[in-house]
């Protein structure tokens, strides 16, 4: 005759996919064996089911068979069997690190790698993991490998590992280049925003800074005469310094001369001249260098000239980076013209003098008289 076993699920597992001769109704799951099953022979059927956070710490499955020809089942104790299944929680751990290190200087341009693992052990996921990057000012997202996650690869990050994935370690890393915008410092932080089925899900560390390198340039020019006569020449000369805290690279000075000058010769300690650039180059911190330039005083135009120094840090400090030289020639002054009417001005002038003169003298020879 027909056996049946009945096998009523606990409420804190989900059942699967069910074997062939099976069927559920509800959490009740039914197997039937059809007549004919040898004497000592045995069937078995296996019923997948996955635990939920209810099933912790443990489950009782009871399954009962009835039916194949036995009066006695299934209210015989032989016609039953129960099995108790300890079940461990899922627990989850998150850490981020970054390359290069946390802490370690940038400058724009530069990327940074970060690197997320999370630790799935005791069950596997019970819900899905959701961590959630939102990359800070002056980051900008370039490219994402997820590994088992599904990301989305945009700003904000969202990266997502399914129900069910088993016990064991997932990584992911995303890429960020340092931007034009940022300021001071770079930094991003992870957070957990779906646990996983884990309560207390933890992640440390979950946040990284990196100080933006910084390069505090300072110039100062000075001329060897404020007060030049015109079209004789001057020699500028233009002092630099990294005052630090890093090495400065990419140090340029621009010092353009105004129409009162006529650009002669340039000589430097240190990089190129190219008119009107300077290509300094690598500057240590606390190193300085100059350059001299000469130049011839023009009659007229304009004499106030200012040079500035930048490179490719952030510079704490702006109010040093530029410094202006106003130069006042000499015998420039422009004759003053002479109207067209002052020679009979002058003539008339003098005759007038000359008719004074004579007056003068009849009067005196007629006091004599």
């Amino acid at each position: 005759a027909v056996a049946t076993i009945t096998d009523p699920i606990p409420a804190g597992l989900t059942i699967g996919t069910l074997p062939v001769g099976c069927t559920a109704a509800g959490q009740t799951v039914t197997c039937t064996i059809a007549s004919g099953l040898a004497v000592s022979a045995s069937t078995s059927f296996v019923i997948p089911v996955t635990p939920t956070v209810a099933a912790v710490p443990s489950v009782t499955n009871t399954a009962t068979v009835g039916g194949g020809g036995d009066a006695g089942c299934p209210a015989a104790p032989r016609c039953s069997s129960s099995v108790v299944t300890p079940v461990q929680s899922v627990r989850v751990s998150v850490a981020k690190s970054s390359t290069p290190a946390n802490g370690t200087r940038v400058t724009v341009g530069d990327t940074i790698t970060y690197t997320v693992q999370a630790q799935v052990s005791g069950a596997p996921l019970t819900q899905a993991l959701e961590l959630t990057d939102t990359l800070g000012v002056g980051l900008t997202l370039q490219s994402v490998t997820n590994g088992a996650f599904s990301c989305n690869a945009t700003n904000p990050l969202i990266c997502t590992l399914p129900i069910g994935t088993p016990v064991g370690t997932y990584t992911l890393s995303y890429l960020a280049q340092v931007a034009a915008t940022a300021s001071a410092s770079v930094g991003n932080a992870v957070a957990i925003t779906g646990n996983g089925g884990d309560s207390a899900a933890v992640c440390t560390p979950c946040s990284t800074t990196h100080p933006l390198a910084s390069a505090d340039l300072g110039i100062v020019k000075s001329v060897d005469n404020l007060t030049p006569v015109v079209g004789s020449t001057v020699t500028f000369t233009l002092a630099i310094r990294n005052y630090g805290p890093d090495t400065a690279t990419g140090v340029v000075v621009t010092d353009a001369l105004p129409s009162g000058y006529t650009f002669l010769s340039a000589s430097a300690s240190q990089g190129s001249y190219a008119a009107p650039t300077w290509t300094v180059g690598t500057l240590a911190s606390g190193q300085s260098a100059s350059l001299q330039m000469q130049a011839l005083i023009n009659p007229v135009g304009d004499y106030r000239n200012v040079a500035s120094i930048r490179s490719d840090l952030t510079d704490p400090v702006m109010v040093n980076n530029s410094n202006t030289v106003i130069l006042v020639p000499v015998g420039n002054t422009p004759p003053v013209p002479v109207p067209a009417t002052t020679p009979w001005v002058l003539f008339t002038m003098m005759m007038m003098l000359l008719g004074l003169g004579a007056y003068r003298l009849r009067r005196r020879d007629q006091v004599a008289n």
